[in-house]
């Protein structure tokens, strides 16, 4: 990092010292505690759970995305990060806004992503359905006295047409025989896997509705957050006579998500989380001549199911302490991961951590400056992987990964600025401080209330 953008930093630090505190939220935040978003009250939750868009009203948010390795080494932080695939990208801008004609039509949000969002909070579903040309979400809620209700459209589209007549190409391409590479560890290992089968953009429409209700009376009233989310996954490559087509086998994808956010105490809160999600990523190759392949169609499923429960304590008035766990699975199912059109292959892997646990705390050190720490690790993890290639391949890693975030924030006024932090650059200070290049931060976040 050069001199002139750390001396800029410290300088818009030193300045914030003079100005008043405000609430904070972010995807940034999200990272940087290292935690699945349905634990943390916030509203980057409002993708899962629709209905949340009544209690987070009036704001603008900004995402600069995920930095790239180039620059300094991010290892630590790409071990966890949600698609590494998706390097300097996932830049996004959003709104919710509550006072449109005074409130009379509801609380809306739109959303402009650079990738497409999940179909689920829960491991695996990341990796999936990631387009990285464009998404367009908007949200809409309505509060009622005991009960929020809310809905969900988002979509992902892209198209390219060429005339040269060029016999399709399946854009699958799978690991096949590369799960022998030895791995760092299981996780690692199963998001390699999950992130080159997802990197192919698929067109998608998804519709989802949820609703919040109030349970109980009084200070120590609880939460409960359902939702639900249908999506349409689909592509198609052809050549120019339409003798050989490539396309989606017409599949549906799922997910459901349900929270209770408990309060026991004023300072103590306990909450159960359920996530299940379905994938339809199959495959339909066809040819008029009967040439090169046969008419053949192809099952690839994704599925996930994440179950965790959470204590939440508030130490101070503006620090929060997490801790839980959660049983997690993913299972990946793809009879289509040949490179050659001539050619079939077929993996199936599953991921499983029994339980992950996981803590997190958020300290606000002054009132214009937060530090975020984050770390999970399972206690029993497992990865089963059948590469049906000739010759056979099976492999299967157990260990206990350790998962490790630290992220900060700085509060301007009405404007909170997150960041996730590469931990090499929190050893060396950077160029200022010690001579080394690293990148300080590895996602940036705003947001801006009123």
């Amino acid at each position: 990092m050069s001199s002139k953008l750390s001396a800029k930093i410290l300088v818009l630090a030193l300045l914030a010292v003079a100005l008043p505190s405000v609430a904070f939220a972010s995807a940034a935040r999200i990272e940087g505690l290292g935690l699945q978003g349905d634990y943390v009250m916030d509203y980057n939750n409002a993708f899962t759970y629709p209905s949340l868009v009544t209690q987070y009203q009036n704001l603008v948010y900004g995402d600069l995305g995920n930095k790239s390795l180039p620059g300094g080494d991010l290892t630590d932080f790409t071990n966890n990060n949600q698609n590494p695939r998706l390097e300097d990208a996932n830049r996004s801008m959003g709104a919710i806004l509550g006072n449109l004609w005074g409130g009379k039509i509801g609380v809306w949000s739109v959303n402009f992503n650079e990738n497409a969002s999940p179909l689920s909070p829960a491991l695996g579903a990341q990796y999936f359905n990631r387009n990285a040309n464009e998404a367009l979400d908007l949200l809409w809620g309505w509060k009622m006295q005991k009960t929020s209700i809310g809905l969900r459209l988002n979509k992902s589209y892209s198209s390219l047409e060429t005339g040269n007549g060029t016999v399709v190409t399946r854009p699958f391409t799978g690991p096949g025989s590369a799960i022998t590479s030895p791995p760092d560890n299981a996780r690692q290992l199963f998001n390699g896997l999950a992130s080159q089968l997802g990197a192919d953009d698929w067109n998608s429409f998804g519709a989802g509705a949820g609703a919040t209700f109030t349970l109980g009376e009084g200070d120590k009233a609880s939460m409960l957050d359902v939702s639900g989310e249908l999506r349409w996954m689909s592509f198609e490559q052809s050549d120019t006579t339409g003798a050989v087509k490539f396309e989606d086998n017409g599949g549906l994808s799922y997910a459901f998500n349900a929270r209770l956010h408990w309060e026991k105490e004023g300072d103590f809160h306990l909450m159960p989380v359920v996530n299940f999600y379905r994938l339809d990523l199959g495959t339909k190759y066809s040819s008029t001549a009967g040439l090169p392949v046969a008419d053949t169609t192809y099952d690839n499923t994704v599925t996930g199911l994440n179950a965790g429960l959470v204590g939440n304590w508030k130490l101070r008035d503006s620090d929060w302490f997490w801790l839980g766990a959660a049983y997690e699975y993913s299972k990946i199912d793809f009879e289509d991961t040949a490179r050659d059109p001539q050619a079939s292959g077929a993996l199936e892997a599953s991921y499983t951590n029994m339980p992950n646990i996981f803590a997190a705390l958020e300290s606000s050190l002054w009132p214009w400056f937060t530090v975020r720490l984050g770390a999970g690790r399972p206690l029993f993890s497992e990865l089963k992987a059948n590469d049906k290639t000739t010759p056979k391949i099976e492999t299967k890693v157990k260990d206990s990964p350790l998962q490790y975030t630290v992220g900060v924030g700085f509060h301007f006024a009405k404007l909170d600025v997150d960041a996730v932090v590469n931990q090499d650059f929190g050893f060396t200070g950077g160029w200022f401080a010690s001579g080394n290049s690293e990148t300080p931060f590895s996602k940036l976040s705003a947001t801006y209330r009123w």
